[in-house]
């Protein structure tokens, strides 16, 4: 997939939206960028790609795009060290850095203004409502390898229930009753998903843990492991505006569901074990390779295509 900004396919469009290249054009260095960076102040988001979201919702809204011009800078597409990271820094007046870019921390320092304000701010993540995940160090080779591209995201479970019943009817229902080893962890990976949160808000401000711990019984926090739903996203969001002063209350921002069509969906009885109770055995996602399912439906379609 091209980059931001780049020469994108169509399908880049279809599945995050066009705002996703926006904000990204102005981070080239070009003469637009340099005239509109004399005019506003310019905010540079470092961190992956929920940075590179912040970066593009914010610049949709009129009253923080007249005050700033925003730049994202996913670094898993865009190095710290390219010519226009490097140009939008050099005039940053305020540089936000997620965890999960830490390191960085002494390259953004010395390439930023003596005076700009360098912000830290939290990952969102979400990992004990898909437990056997790559998030959580299981994968499926099969899936990693793309001999299956219909699904992109792999389930160590049922990678390990492939080599233990062959019948899929019954390794279906194995899965559906968590009746295998893997399933014990479960509780762990919840319990360290909660303490991962309560340390998230620490030294930065944004309260996305305080959040998140409050809204996960019934609402939809994210897509799957690392990509957040509109909520988690209107929350740092209002991080973002607190920080940068802006006036009043940060509105209802749009592009916020970019990830929507690459929902995984939740084991229903992970969720009854967790306490979402948003989720049930009928509650829908949409999978861009399958459309509109059930769990039960991406389930199914996962072991009768992965063997």
């Amino acid at each position: 997939m091209a980059a931001p900004g780049g020469e994108a396919p169509a399908a880049f469009d279809l599945i995050f939206g066009a705002p996703a290249r926006s904000a990204s054009r102005d981070a080239r260095g070009d003469a637009r960028g340099m005239e509109l960076a004399a005019r506003r102040g310019t905010v540079v988001i470092i961190g992956n790609c929920v940075a590179e979201t912040v970066a593009d919702c914010l610049a949709g809204e009129p009253l923080a795009a007249g005050a700033f011009r925003f730049v994202g800078v996913p670094t898993h597409q865009k190095p710290l060290d390219g010519a226009d990271v490097q140009s939008a820094l050099a005039v940053a007046s305020h540089v936000f850095v997620q965890s999960c870019a830490a390191k960085l921390l002494p390259a953004v320092v010395q390439a930023a203004p003596a005076d700009a304000a360098i912000i830290r701010f939290p990952d969102p993540v979400l990992r004990s409502l898909w437990p056997f995940d790559a998030q959580n160090g299981y994968g499926d080779a099969a899936v990693v390898a793309g001999e299956h591209a219909v699904i992109r995201h792999p389930d160590g479970a049922l990678a390990l229930l492939r080599g233990v019943e062959p019948d899929k009817r019954k390794r279906f229902e194995l899965y559906r009753d968590l009746n295998f080893e893997m399933a014990r962890g479960i509780e762990r990976i919840a319990a360290a998903q909660r303490r991962f949160q309560a340390k998230m808000d620490e030294g930065n401000e944004a309260e996305l843990g305080e959040f998140m711990a409050a809204r996960f019984a019934d609402t939809q926090l994210f897509y799957n492991s690392t990509h957040p739903a509109p909520a988690v996203f209107q929350s740092l969001c209002e991080f973002f505006w607190r920080k940068l002063e802006l006036s009043g209350r940060l509105p209802l921002l749009q592009g916020l569901d970019r990830w929507r069509d690459w929902s995984v969906p939740v084991h229903p009885a992970v969720a009854r074990r967790l306490g979402a109770d948003w989720v049930n055995e009928k509650t829908r996602y949409r999978y861009c390779t399958l459309g509109d399912v059930t769990w039960e439906e991406w389930v199914r379609a996962y072991i009768e295509m992965c063997g």
